[in-house]
């Protein structure tokens, strides 16, 4: 199985529990194969598959207040 990896900006996290949260919302996501954030620097790195749903992992986050960018 092949992954790609897709690197985003998180904006609006002020802690570790917004970066939890947003980890936790973004297992949900179909195509999702692991992911590694990183609150100091405020982005998280995800490996995906092919059927990755950009706009629905860009929309999760945005139901909670933040964005991926």
């Amino acid at each position: 199985m092949e992954f790609k990896t897709k690197t985003y900006k998180l904006e609006g996290i002020h802690c570790g529990a917004c970066v939890e949260m947003i980890k936790r919302t973004l297992k949900k996501v179909r195509g999702i194969h692991d992911m590694h954030a990183d609150f100091d620097e405020k982005v998280i790195t995800l490996s995906v598959m092919k059927d990755y749903d950009e706009t629905a992992a860009r929309k999760s986050v945005s139901e909670l207040g933040y964005k991926l960018l």
